[in-house]
């Protein structure tokens, strides 16, 4: 992720992103959080792994997020999703039979 990292993480007026199916492989940047105005962000079908970066609760503008078909394990919390109210679309599978979603929250998800 190093590379998406060094190209997209300066382009602050960035909208839409989809690198789907690019087999990009460890955790997500914590660079990504900064780009305030996307509305879509597609990073399925990769090798990505770790948990949710704190900087994505900044995507306020975020309307799709799909990590579906990444290798994401252990207690995955969706927590950070909480205040982006205009997330409508939240995918998220793992190719690892160890992904746990965190539950125990009071938060409703305003997302389907």
């Amino acid at each position: 992720m190093n590379y998406v990292s060094a190209v997209f993480c300066g382009m602050k007026n960035l909208q839409e992103l989809y690198l789907s199916g690019n087999y990009f492989s460890g955790r997500l940047p914590l660079c990504l959080g900064g780009l305030n105005n996307l509305s879509v962000l597609d990073l399925s079908l990769n090798q990505l792994s770790g948990n949710l970066p704190s900087s994505f609760s900044r995507l306020e503008s975020l309307g799709y997020l799909s990590l579906s078909d990444n290798n994401f394990t252990g207690l995955f919390s969706l927590n950070l999703l909480a205040n982006l109210t205009r997330l409508k679309v939240f995918k998220l599978s793992s190719t690892s039979d160890m992904l746990q979603v965190d539950t125990e929250t009071t938060w409703l998800p305003k997302f389907q």
